[in-house]
């Protein structure tokens, strides 16, 4: 796929805010040989394989407009527009815990659980139950997160979003078990004490 302005805009806020080129590359997993290359135009086309690889770091550098165009342009030929809207609105995100999503900042920012535990005035084993989930997250610990680490609004927005969608599948387990506990006990009979 042709490379656009909107990918090369989104690309040029995710090396600033990364700090170079090279941590984009090691992040996705791409050369830096080739993010050189798309920064500098010589590289038109991209393959599908490669948005697979930049597309879960640019899309925090996307509003969701752009990104679904995006995405579109590269699946187009192999993916329903039904399957792809439903990827971009969330569905992929919400199996990805928001300590998953903080652990990738952490790391992307060049910062250690040590470092992170300093500037947060916290040790580093109450970091690690965090991110490891043995310490429920909440939306106020997220945004020391996105302060300390520079998280992009909207990426922070995601992680938060993925604290209540985690919150609302647990609901939904819960009453799926209830329900199920329900029918099963009005399928089984009582017995009756001795008068």
């Amino acid at each position: 796929m042709k490379i656009s302005e909107t990918f090369s805009k989104a690309m040029t806020l995710a090396i600033e805010d990364l700090g170079s080129q090279r941590r984009l590359a090691y992040l996705s997993g791409l050369t830096s040989a080739n993010i050189s290359k798309y920064m500098a135009g010589e590289i038109r086309n991209m393959r599908v394989e490669s948005w697979q690889k930049l597309e879960p770091i640019l899309k925090h550098y996307m509003t969701r407009e752009e990104h679904l165009s995006v995405s579109r342009k590269f699946f187009r030929k192999s993916i329903s527009s039904e399957v792809l809207h439903t990827t971009v609105q969330g569905t992929t995100d919400t199996q990805i815990s928001a300590a998953e999503m903080l652990k990738f900042w952490l790391k992307s920012k060049g910062h250690t659980q040590t470092s992170v535990a300093q500037l947060l005035g916290i040790t580093q084993q109450a970091i690690q139950a965090q991110l490891s989930g043995k310490t429920k997250l909440t939306a106020a610990i997220v945004h020391h997160y996105a302060e300390i680490l520079n998280i992009p609004e909207k990426a922070t927005q995601e992680i938060i979003a993925a604290l209540h969608n985690g919150d609302a599948s647990l609901a939904a387990a819960i009453n799926n078990l209830a329900a199920a506990i329900s029918k099963l006990a009005d399928t089984m009979e009582v017995a009756k004490w001795p008068t």
